[in-house]
């Protein structure tokens, strides 16, 4: 079974559309000069959601029941995928952007991502790529832009 075009721009669209739901609140909160470029990026990334799930379903109308060539789906990788970002939307607000964040990334690198070597190996390079993506979005977001994340218990 491949994934037709439609339904992975209708994926991506709704992936980055709930990114940007979560940042909204804080984002309205904002005023002044250091609300402007916050404000622009979370419109600019739902509008970017509304075309791709727009695109998507235009692309699906299209093709009908013809199906395009592409990787074959694993519907169990897609149901980890939409579980554990279930479970990271509504962790956020209780344990904190960061901490919920980390535990995301890496517990999807560990379950998803296939690593030569030992264990102990893959645990360490999955510790890094989550700090690593963390320290991103807290450069990107909180340094450069002014955005706070959502807060929760721990930080």
């Amino acid at each position: 079974m491949a994934m037709h075009k439609g339904v992975s721009d209708i994926a991506a669209g709704g992936f980055i559309g709930g990114v940007a739901l979560l940042f909204l609140p804080e984002t309205i909160a904002l005023e002044g000069v250091s609300a402007v470029l916050p404000k622009l990026l979370v419109f600019g990334m739902l509008l970017g959601s509304a075309y791709l799930i727009a695109l998507g379903v235009v692309r699906k109308v299209r093709s009908g029941e013809a199906e395009e060539e592409g990787e074959p789906t694993a519907m169990s990788r897609i149901f980890i995928i939409g579980a554990g970002s279930i479970a990271y939307v509504l962790a956020a607000p209780v344990l904190g952007f960061y901490v919920s964040s980390f535990t995301f990334l890496f517990i999807m690198a560990t379950i998803l991502l296939k690593h030569d070597g030992s264990k102990a190996k893959a645990a360490v390079l999955n510790v890094i790529f989550a700090v690593l993506m963390c320290l991103v979005v807290w450069g990107g977001f909180d340094v450069l832009l002014s955005v706070p994340t959502p807060p929760g218990i721990l930080f």
